[in-house]
């Protein structure tokens, strides 16, 4: 497949410039002044940009496509803006260098997003299947290189990327040995999990190869390994194991799968709705490596039947959805894990996750959307949203009101009620559409994306010591972040600004809506007021963690540990600006004081 052309790489070059900008910005690694001609960043290197920009409720400037210019001419370039901000950013020359080769990456794949969406419409787009309309969509909007994936190549990119839609299959392992860690639902077993992917024929060459009888397949375990993984590390780290026949080879077996945004989550395309696998592929994307940590394994299935209790037993998430993670497995590499603490991503190459596709827990007239498609443009600047608010038949101030009633309300309840915060980013979440109405909430990634209230609450019974000892505990201050930094700022800061920007529609109405329906949530369930004085989501202000700031100061060195965020200035809460900031029906104020017509 050949490279975009020049057409699709200026585009997505003048968007991730401009995406680099404003989130540099708002993250406070860069300072930025206002004239009555715009603004101007003034750089130590001699450099100046200057662009057109408008600024959203939280702060954000929202910079007008097209108008950032460099020392006066038109500007490009996201990595020159890195290099002329060197000394701003804090990054020394080793760390700039790798994030230079991480947005080079992340450039590549946004061109070709935007070459292979050139065929696609909001509406055409809108209308395909859930896994294959993910394919299309641009990633986590905070991070910049959201595409970095460290040491792939080209060819690479275009065999196991979402962008490019290519199916492949999967390398199987097989072992007896009791050094594998496993956790399964008790419905499921391992025979049970690969009859998910490969064919009746199948079964006979597995039990060939490994000299036994179909019958006797039930005595192994099997593990599948992405393509990526087995020829790059698994083939050299486990050769021993390999050689010894600890680990049997059974080679490339089973159905076609398809990557999600993630990279590691896999969809059938075979028979679709089947299990999702989630698989290890150590290499640096976007925040860390991304591996199966042992950590959760064990209790994977436990924390996921609990949740999906809870949905049958509350009725206040009678239209959520938990995807289960039926079984979980993770081989531990035998030298690796005699050292103290060796880089993580060393103790997470070789497992696997299996997990509920949202699709098969839905009716034929229900469909699983990334909350993340929800702001997402085609290529002519026309979201995705407004089709499916289209069809609903709704007006936009219903079609949000019944958003967050299911979306934000599940969240905010099982923080309120159980103790249970959730890195709800727009990746996490499944909005659930019927005739492009939100109806539900789908739920997944519990691994290390769930924590617990540093207080053992009466309704976390049921969860067993194991995994109330496994999961974090944070105090209530801290784990109220995963519902704003991780929902609000990470997702619905987006959203607000793409429907202030396509349809006019003001942010400060925006989330007066959303507060609305969490008062009326609370006026409901008077029975957690004391929780909801210690989860207040109506601060003032609320803290601001840094993604990217966080790669400038931690750079691309080995950590025993998964990188943290940065903690930042506070920002502006639009919850708290909503409710001060009544007016009449001529109009609505944002955060900046800037007025617009409703």
């Amino acid at each position: 497949m050949p490279l975009p052309s020049a057409k699709y790489r200026q585009h997505a070059s003048r968007a991730l410039l401009e995406k680099t900008l404003s989130e540099l910005l708002f993250e406070d690694a860069l300072r930025e002044t206002q004239s009555d001609n715009g603004y101007c960043l003034l750089l130590s290197s001699g450099i100046h940009y200057r662009f057109n920009a408008t600024p959203s409720i939280w702060g954000q400037l929202l910079i007008v496509k097209g108008s950032v210019s460099r020392n006066g001419a038109s500007a490009y370039c996201p990595l020159q803006l890195l290099i002329d901000a060197q000394q701003e950013l804090g990054a020394d020359d080793i760390i700039l260098a790798n994030l230079l080769e991480e947005m080079s990456n992340t450039l590549i794949a946004d061109s070709y997003l935007i070459a292979n969406r050139d065929t696609l419409n909001a509406k055409t787009w809108a209308e395909l299947e859930p896994d294959l309309l993910q394919s299309y969509l641009d990633g986590h909007p905070k991070a910049i290189a959201n595409k970095g994936r460290m040491h792939w190549g080209v060819g690479e990119h275009q065999q196991f990327a979402p962008e490019h839609g290519q199916t492949f299959q999967l390398h199987w392992l097989a072992t007896q040995s009791d050094v594998l860690k496993t956790n399964f639902n008790p419905n499921w077993n391992s025979l049970k999990l690969l009859k998910q992917t490969l064919k009746d024929n199948d079964f006979f060459e597995v039990a060939k190869k490994l000299k036994c009888t179909e019958a006797e397949l039930e005595n192994w375990q099997f593990i599948p390994v992405h393509p990526w993984q087995w020829e790059h590390k698994i083939q050299t780290l486990f050769a021993d194991l390999l050689a010894e026949k600890q680990l049997f080879h059974l080679g490339k077996l089973g159905d076609y799968y398809l990557a999600q945004p993630s990279l590691r989550t896999l969809a059938n395309r075979e028979r679709p709705g089947k299990l999702d696998i989630k698989l290890p592929v150590t290499l640096l994307n976007t925040s860390c490596y991304r591996g199966i940590p042992e950590k959760y394994i064990g209790i994977g299935a436990e924390v996921s039947d609990w949740l999906h209790q809870l949905t049958e037993q509350d009725p206040i998430l009678s239209n959520t959805l938990v995807l289960r993670e039926l079984a979980g497995l993770h081989y531990p590499h035998p030298l690796f894990q005699q050292i103290a603490h060796p880089p993580y991503r060393y103790n997470e190459m070789l497992g696997a996750i299996w997990r509920e596709n949202v699709q098969s827990r839905l009716p034929n007239n229900q469909r699983g959307i990334m909350l993340g498609a929800l702001w997402q443009c085609d290529n002519q600047g026309n979201p995705l949203i407004k089709y499916w608010l289209h069809s609903s038949g709704l007006t936009l101030e219903q079609w949000l009101t019944a958003l967050f009633q299911q979306v934000v309300v599940p969240l905010y309840h099982l923080l309120c009620c159980y103790g249970v915060g959730l890195i709800a980013h727009g990746q996490n979440i499944t909005v659930i559409l019927q005739s492009g109405r939100p109806v539900g909430v789908a739920l997944k990634d519990f691994q290390g994306d769930m924590r617990l209230l540093d207080k053992t609450l009466s309704q976390q019974a049921g969860l067993g010591e194991k995994i109330m000892t496994t999961l974090e505990r944070l105090p209530a201050d801290h784990l109220i972040q995963d519902l704003q930094t991780g929902h609000f700022v990470t997702a619905l800061r987006f959203l607000s600004a793409e429907l202030w920007q396509s349809l006019d529609y003001p942010e400060i109405m925006f989330y007066r809506i959303l507060s609305e329906v969490i008062r009326q949530y609370q006026a409901d369930n008077q029975k957690l007021q004391a929780r909801f004085s210690m989860f207040n989501l109506f601060t003032p202000k609320i803290p601001k963690l840094c993604m990217n700031r966080a790669r400038f100061k931690i750079g691309y060195g080995d950590n025993s540990e998964r990188p943290q965020l940065i903690l930042g200035a506070e920002i502006p809460n639009p919850l708290y600006l909503s409710e001060q900031k009544k007016t009449d029906n001529t109009g609505a104020v944002n955060s900046k004081g800037i007025h617009h017509a409703v």
